[in-house]
């Protein structure tokens, strides 16, 4: 079995994904990183290179089972165990009032955002039980406490994985397998609007939106031996935007 630790990073070629890569790289983690298409991968191998990153790419379509199965016995051949999963894969096809959403756009909400998170968790599991001091990390969003502007569905779904967190934390515990959940508030990488920014900026303390980088120093924390005794928490990297106690 490989004496590295090893973290694989789903949805990891750009944004908050590869944030969250390259951090846990420096911290010392063999990472694996993912795409959908093999050239989305070129600029994240550039990062990861140029910061002496040990790193190996996998092309995996995270919502397809059985490409991560592939990846599954992949890692299990190679490595023999997984120390850390991240998984980051979101979509929301719809933007606009929840009324007006349609039954396949829900679906998709649903389908990518909640169910192939659960079942990539279930899939990667008995890796991760090999792992040592294994860890999940689950990448939701402030929007699961306080919806964010027309996306009502995608706010649901994302306080989904707030208690999926709390389920697992729970059930992974009789395999000292640690498992939270990050929330991040709104993040410059994830809107490109100029429109969208200048107002979604307004909404936290600091007046301006969040890095991918501020994102990934907190997942560093909480993959890491200083956060050996966190579990089943969401942790909201918000600015200051208001929500909950």
């Amino acid at each position: 079995m490989n004496n590295n630790k090893i973290c694989l990073v789903s949805g990891s070629t750009l944004g908050i994904g590869l944030a969250i890569a390259e951090k846990l790289g420096k911290d010392g983690y063999t990472v694996i990183i993912s795409s959908r298409r093999e050239e989305n991968s070129r600029r994240a191998e550039e990062i990861l290179k140029e910061n002496l990153i040990a790193y190996e790419y996998y092309m995996c379509n995270f919502n397809i089972r059985n490409q991560r199965k592939e990846l599954v016995r992949y890692i299990s051949e190679k490595y023999g165990k997984l120390d850390c999963l991240v998984c980051t894969i979101s979509s929301n096809p719809y933007i606009g009032d929840s009324l007006e959403i349609n039954e396949k756009e829900f679906d998709v909400i649903f389908k990518l955002n909640v169910k192939e998170t659960f079942f990539t968790i279930i899939d990667f599991l008995a890796l991760l039980k090999n792992g040592r001091d294994p860890n999940i990390l689950l990448i939701s969003s402030h929007s699961g406490y306080i919806p964010f502007p027309y996306v009502g569905i995608s706010s649901i779904a994302k306080t989904a994985l707030y208690t999926m967190t709390k389920v697992f934390a729970e059930e992974f515990s009789k395999f000292k397998i640690r498992i939270n959940c990050l929330a991040p508030g709104l993040i410059k990488a994830s809107i490109t609007n100029l429109n969208i920014q200048n107002i979604f900026s307004q909404m936290n303390l600091f007046k301006r939106l969040g890095t991918p980088n501020e994102i990934a120093n907190t997942a560093s924390f909480l993959c890491s031996k200083e956060g050996s005794f966190i579990t089943g928490e969401v942790i909201s990297v918000n600015g200051g935007m208001v929500g909950r106690l």
